[in-house]
């Protein structure tokens, strides 16, 4: 991130730092606004094994794949779901999420808060 480039390695990063703070899910269902969301919302009943899930994506990549992974082409994406044995369709979701992420991370740096 200082050499003004957010990667997949920063983002695992973060999520681990996340995930070391505790139990996601009690500390989510605290607020009620998020409590309510996974409630209503059965793909977040377990945001522990999200990161976990998205962890092993992103350790099944090669590093060059991680620092651009723009990079990753349809045949690139189905090697890295057998690998972390998941579906391409999650991985394609993982990736079209980081680019989200990294659009508003830039937004953060050019602002001057990371």
């Amino acid at each position: 991130m200082l050499k003004g480039k957010f990667t997949l390695e920063d983002f695992q990063k973060q999520l681990r730092q996340i995930r070391d703070t505790g139990p996601l899910q009690n500390s989510m269902r605290m607020d009620a606004g998020i409590g309510n969301i996974m409630d209503d919302n059965p793909d977040m009943k377990d945001p522990e094994k999200d990161l976990r899930r998205i962890d092993g994506i992103i350790n099944s990549m090669t590093r060059d794949e991680r620092q651009n992974p723009d990079e990753i082409d349809s045949r690139r994406c189905n090697r890295i779901a057998r690998g972390s044995g998941q579906a391409p369709s999650d991985v394609s979701g993982l990736l079209k999420q980081f680019k989200e992420m990294s659009g508003i991370m830039q937004q953060l740096a050019d602002m001057g808060r990371y």
